[in-house]
């Protein structure tokens, strides 16, 4: 279960609790302030504790794709395509931050979305996209932590071109977090869990009618859940199944129809 399940409050001991009685095992921590802050060590630390104490594993951290610009007075966009030097600085940071949070989290991964909605395959975003990771590459050496790269529905990010990415560049250190509902916006989700191979390290689940990014309850939408299960099954992913549900409904009401509807996933063949 993703903490986003709580909206912007602080995430608290009481938020691992609730993840832990709805029936879940495992959370991925949500890096956005102010629900959470991956720079914030004493942050880390405590959540780290809470966590633990509940018994409730922590498997990945996603880092922020928005930072505040006290300059500007408003958000700025973190993303690997950037091409202002300053937050191509700021975004390699916060992926650093999710990595050290990792760590004291025990997870072995952070998601971090692989560019802008609205990114093009232009020659100006291939290059920044290569040239920011072959530089992240380089800090990562000798990390056991890895970087998922989340598709946002661009065609920099398609699972399809990730795979050929990582494989040309030979990084070793990166993996692939498949969006279902993401991939499910203008193509076929269950194609895109089917060309990911080894390199799929998270899985996220929401639903939408493949126009926007609705983050509704699996089933409440237009995904063919059947065939995704069946393609991660044939892809042999073992790993989790994170839900990132979004809504007016209280978070309680969300996580009691997620366990129930994770129950069903596991049914379909």
């Amino acid at each position: 279960m993703s903490t986003q399940v709580f909206g912007g409050v602080r995430l608290n001991a009481s938020h691992a609790r609730a993840v832990r009685e709805s029936g879940f095992g495992a959370a991925e921590i949500y890096g956005a302030p102010p629900h959470f802050d991956l720079t914030d060590e004493d942050r880390v630390a405590e959540a780290a504790v809470f966590f633990a104490e509940e018994g409730v594993k922590v498997t990945a951290v996603h880092a922020p794709y928005k930072a505040h610009d006290p300059c500007r007075g408003r958000a700025r966009r973190l993303t690997p395509t950037a091409a202002e030097p300053d937050m191509i600085g700021i975004t390699m940071e916060y992926v650093m931050a999710g990595v050290r949070a990792a760590r004291r989290f025990g997870a072995p991964a952070v998601i971090l979305h692989c560019g802008a909605y609205g990114d093009k395959m232009t020659g100006a975003v291939v290059s920044n996209f290569a040239s920011f990771f072959t530089m992240l590459e380089e800090r990562l050496a000798g990390s056991d932590v890895k970087i998922a790269l989340e598709n946002v529905a661009t065609p920099v990010s398609d699972p399809v071109y990730l795979s050929y990415f990582l494989e040309k560049y030979e990084l070793k250190h990166f993996g692939i977090c498949l969006d279902v509902a993401h991939a499910n916006i203008g193509g076929d989700p269950a194609a895109a869990a089917g060309c990911c191979g080894d390199r799929l390290l998270q899985v996220h689940v929401s639903d939408n009618n493949g126009k926007e990014d609705k983050h509704a309850i699996p089933f409440e939408g237009e995904i063919d859940w059947a065939a995704v299960i069946r393609a991660l099954r044939a892809a042999g992913y073992e790993g989790c199944l994170n839900f990132e549900p979004r809504g007016p409904a209280p978070p309680e009401v969300m996580l009691e129809k997620c366990r129930a509807v994770y129950d069903r996933l596991m049914e379909l063949s």
